[in-house]
């Protein structure tokens, strides 16, 4: 009898095991050697998405939206402005490696393509990240939440090129008490 598959659990299958694919390659890996590392034929591959662009575009998609669901998650409900800022970084932290990898594929991605076209995958995932930041911390000034973007960003970077610092309690602390100052100036909303 022939085994029944859910191709929608096996999409998802596929795609967490692509972006780790993605992450440990880059976006140089071709389809034939994401075949073959998800060990699945290429003509297979290409029956659940139609190009390494469309698997990297859908991976990037959903890694993200499942990373943002566990943050909600635990963020929960009820919890002050300050709250939900250090519970975002404490997230971060604990999550470090992940999202360092998200943004080493998206500079990757931005490279591979001669910086020539990354504005439809690049900016829906960063569109994506400023709009959930702007809901959760109540910000409605797109400058603000893209200001506590680029923050988190350079953030990451400046764990990767100084690991070893530990300076970050007190960098937190000062985009903490920017947020509260926003806060309490009416500046978020």
């Amino acid at each position: 009898m022939p085994k029944i598959v859910n191709h929608e659990e096996y999409r998802v299958i596929l795609l967490e095991k692509a972006f780790e694919l993605f992450a440990r390659r880059g976006y140089e890996i071709t389809m034939r050697e994401l075949a073959k590392e998800l060990d699945i034929s290429t003509g297979s591959l290409y029956h659940y998405f139609e190009s390494k662009e469309d698997i990297f575009q859908q991976t990037m998609e959903y890694i993200s939206k499942k990373q943002v669901e566990i943050l909600l998650d635990r963020i929960g409900k009820n919890k002050t402005p300050d709250e939900k800022v250090k519970l975002v970084f404490d997230y971060i932290l604990q999550n470090e490696n992940f999202f360092q990898n998200i943004l080493f594929l998206a500079i990757d991605y931005y490279r591979q393509n001669n910086c020539s076209h990354p504005d439809q995958i690049i900016q829906e995932i960063s569109f994506f990240y400023k709009k959930n930041i702007a809901e959760q911390l109540g910000i409605t000034q797109s400058v603000v939440a893209s200001t506590f973007l680029s923050f988190i960003l350079g953030f990451l970077i400046h764990r990767i090129l100084d690991p070893q610092s530990n300076d970050w309690e007190g960098q937190i602390g000062l985009i903490r008490t920017l947020m509260a100052f926003l806060y309490t100036n009416g500046q978020t909303n």
